[in-house]
């Protein structure tokens, strides 16, 4: 749920998430084209990929991160607007 969050956050930025990219070169589209820190990006990613592709749920500490990591670009895009897009 965060993952398709940040999509549709990203996509108020310009930066839709289109089908044909995987997570991982979504990533490197919208650290291009928008300011974000790169961290929180990679960790989020990190863990939609491992509960899209695992046997298992993730437990409440990888949720727990995932929001964390969603809140943290959320913030960073609210800070400064301006500053988001890259020039």
């Amino acid at each position: 749920a965060c993952y398709a969050s940040l999509e549709h956050l990203l996509t108020d930025y310009g930066v839709p998430a289109h089908a044909h990219l995987t997570p991982q070169e979504y990533m490197g589209t919208a650290l291009r084209d928008v300011d974000l820190p790169p961290e929180a990006f990679a960790g989020l990613v990190a863990l939609f990929e491992l509960a899209r592709y695992s046997l298992h749920p993730l437990d409440d500490t990888a949720r727990l991160t995932a929001m964390a990591y969603l809140e943290q670009l959320q913030a960073h895009l609210q800070q400064d607007e301006t500053h988001a897009a890259h020039a």
